[in-house]
This record gives C-alpha cells, structure tokens and sequence, in this order.
C-alpha cells in the first residue's frame, strides 16, 4: 500500500515543506495540514517493487528503507505499508530547515579550511545531502549506582612557634539514584553510534504524532536493532553522568578516588521515534568521509580532508617567495 501525494490543485506531487510545517506543492504553492490531509491509498500486490505514480519508473524498496525518491524523476515515494503494527513509531520529530540553509551551514563550515580539497567547496557536491528520518529508541529510565570512594581531608594550624598539619582519611560508600528523561538512543545499525550521539541534543518537544505525510521528500529507515540490545549503550550514555554528579556531592574533599562504581537501570519504558538528520558522504583518496547535522538545531559533525598537494603547493609557493625576497635583498645590498 502506497501514499500518494497528488495536489488537489495542480496534480503535482505534495511534499513536506519544513518552513511551513505543511504538506506543500513545489509547482503551485498549494499547502495543507498534515493533520487534515486524506491521502489516497491504492492496494498493490504484497511486493517491495514501487512502480512511480509520476514517471512509471520502477523503483525497488530495500530492506529497511520506508521512502526514498524516484531515480528517474525525483518524485517522492512513502511505502506506507511497512508502517505495520510492529514498525509504526510512537511519534516523529520534523525537519525543522530548508535543504538551502543546510548548504549554506555547510558551506560557512568548510570556507576557512585553507588545505580542504576542492571538490569538497564545490556546490554540485553540496547538493547531494540528505535528509534522513533516523530510527530511535526514545528511554525513560532509572539508574541506580553504587559507589565506593576513598577520600583525604587536609586541615592546617599553627601557633607561635609550630604549624601543625593533619591528614584525614576517608571510606565512602554511597547510593544514587537517576532519572532519565526522553534519551535519544540509535536503532539503527547502519549508521555510527558515535556520530549520532555528537548530534544530539533533538528539539524533541516538537514532536508530532506519527504520519508517513511528514517522510514525503525525505529518506527514512525503520529500525533494525532489537531494543533490549541497546542496554550497555544506554550505560554508558547514562552512567559517567551518574557517576560525575555523585563526586560533585564530595567535592569538599581535598582528594577523591574512586575505587568502585557499579550502576543497574532499575525501570524502564521505551518508545521508538523518527528524527531528521542531515547527512553528507562523499570519498577522497579512497577515504570516505560522513558528514551528519541535526535536523532540529543545526548542530554539524564530521571530520573534514586534509589535501596533502594542496599543503605541498603552498609551501612551494612560500619557498619560492621567500627566496626570491632574500635574492632581492642581497642584489639590492
């Protein structure tokens, strides 16, 4: 079962437009809210094989992919039936930008980069990015730590002839106990961990109930990861945070270490959940590069290319100057 996003006005394909928060046609300006839009469903064959509404094109669905766009003439495509029962998320986060500012954020991140490749200033290469609708496991939970600390109090005193200085030691044993609230974790294993977690924090109070109209122009995945699997990746999201605000309580101590430090989630409740990402990746000398931006503050992480001849140009360049000065100097002299 497929959404089609038809205007009622002009016949062109409605997509979601972040400006407006609205399904949007691109040809005549036509809007509507997502909340009061009927799309029109047409049953097909139980198949992954979308044939275009707009060109006739075939596209395949893959795996987890939910939308996409058409190869052949970008139109936007929603397989709304892998939303099933079991897939369907609790809610969405929309994009919140414009592709055009998301280049030029990009843009004013890499003007000052003297030794970046050129083909990575170039704006065909921009263009390329993606708007995704990244799989997430959304954790409320309680952390419940156990800690044991050694602990070293030093006081001075001093009379007319003598300074006087003692040393106290200290065993701690303690317990604390946290509360998490809407922890983003990934759920899906195609995408770096790491550079997801860089990206955060989501603007998750802008959520919206769920509705595959918002995908409408954008890439999404369903998630692919068993939630209970993320449990040591919520551990070690939550518990440095747990452990650092414990050694704030002792921090009137002149030394604290500590020698033990055991925590265990005690409850929690789990919702999945769709948030936009921005992402660029491209390849350099057989390297290939991931650029990620939040989509709901703009926040960008990504390791940029060093050019090596670009480096060497420049010093041959400043050689020749220099020389060419000193040269200059003693033939004046």
């Amino acid at each position: 079962m497929n959404n089609q996003y038809k205007c009622p006005s002009c016949g062109g394909q409605l997509v979601f437009d972040q400006a407006t928060q609205k399904l949007k046609c691109p040809y005549c300006g036509f809007e509507k809210d997502i909340e009061t839009f009927e799309t029109k469903e047409t049953q097909h064959e139980q198949t992954n094989l979308y044939v275009c509404s707009s060109c006739g094109g075939e596209v395949i669905i893959e795996g987890t992919e939910t939308a996409k766009s058409c190869p052949f003439c970008n139109n936007p495509i929603v397989l709304s039936s892998k939303f099933n029962q079991e897939f369907r998320p609790d809610f969405i986060v929309p994009f919140q930008m414009q592709k055009e500012d998301i280049i030029k954020a990009f843009e004013s991140h890499m003007k000052n980069q003297k030794f970046l490749p050129k083909v990575f200033k170039e704006r065909n290469l921009l263009k390329e990015i993606k708007g995704i609708y990244v799989p997430y496991w959304i954790y409320d939970i309680d952390l419940e730590a156990q800690m044991n600390l050694k602990a070293q109090e030093v006081t001075e005193k001093e009379d007319k002839t003598k300074k006087y200085i003692t040393t106290s030691f200290y065993d701690i044993d303690t317990k604390a106990l946290c509360k998490y609230k809407e922890l983003p974790i990934s759920a899906s294993l195609n995408m770096d961990e790491t550079m997801l977690d860089s990206i955060e924090p989501f603007t998750l109070n802008l959520k919206k109930d769920f509705s595959p109209d918002y995908l409408s122009g954008f890439y999404a995945e369903n998630f692919d990861s068993v939630q209970s699997d993320k449990t040591k990746h919520v551990l070690k999201r939550t518990e440095k945070t747990l452990e650092d605000e414990i050694l704030k309580s002792y921090r009137h101590y002149d030394e604290l270490s500590v020698e033990n430090f055991n925590a265990k989630i005690t409850d929690e409740s789990v919702k999945y959940a769709l948030l936009p990402v921005w992402f660029l990746t491209t390849r350099f000398q057989d390297e290939e590069y991931i650029f990620a931006m939040n989509g709901t503050t703009g926040k960008l992480i990504g390791d940029l290319p060093f050019d090596k001849n670009l480096y060497n140009k420049y010093l041959l360049i400043r050689v020749i100057l220099i020389t060419a000065v000193i040269y200059a100097f003693f033939t004046i002299i």
